[in-house]
């Protein structure tokens, strides 16, 4: 008889990270405490200080888990779908996911509107973060121009800004009028200005 596997269960600083994502998603870096995370994840306050001493160093944990589970993320779609426009749908996917399953932000976009207050290696972080978004996107519209699936006289560096720019503003737009459906259009939109026109049979 097989050995059953035992699920590996999560450590003490995982389960702070994940629950540390969800607060500054939610209501950003100073909507929360270390005895909001504490109650949640059932430990003392001074628990969550061993882990991560301040309260910028979570955020500095949680930003880079998060870019990193981002270009993960951007991996498999390379690797699930061939083609440039479908690739840039199921980025607008992720974006779409976040807000209507979790109601929740982009990480590094609430980062970022609370970038006055936050120490130098977040913001850098999430600089990081943006800058590596919109070089995958451009290099996905120059591979989309290049087979003929985007069209031709489109800017990849340019739409790339913008494209990123447009879901990000969107998000939030749409979590403040809880309308998701707000980010589903503007992502539709955006992929359309993307498609070379369809010829029409006489």
């Amino acid at each position: 008889m097989a050995e059953k596997i035992k699920p590996v269960e999560k450590s003490k600083a995982d389960e702070i990270l994940e629950v540390g994502q969800e607060f500054i998603q939610t209501v950003g870096y100073d909507g929360f405490s270390y005895r909001d995370i504490a109650d949640r994840v059932g430990i003392k306050s001074a628990s969550v200080h061993y882990y991560f001493p301040s309260k910028s160093d979570l955020a500095l944990a949680v930003a880079r888990q998060y870019r990193s589970d981002f270009a993960l993320a951007l991996g498999k779609i390379g690797a699930d779908k061939a083609q440039p426009l479908d690739q840039l749908i199921s980025f607008t996917d992720i974006f779409q996911s976040t807000l209507k399953d979790l109601n929740r932000i982009c990480l590094c976009g609430m980062l970022a509107s609370e970038a006055s207050s936050l120490p130098e290696s977040i913001t850098a972080e999430t600089k990081g973060f943006f800058s590596e978004q919109q070089t995958w996107i451009s290099q996905t519209i120059s591979a989309g121009i290049k087979n003929g699936t985007i069209l031709p006289n489109v800017e990849p560096d340019v739409f790339a800004q913008t494209f990123l720019s447009a879901l990000e503003g969107a998000m939030i737009m749409a979590r403040g009028m809880k309308q998701p459906e707000h980010l589903a259009g503007v992502a539709s939109h955006l992929i359309s200005m993307l498609r070379p026109a369809v010829a029409t049979e006489k």
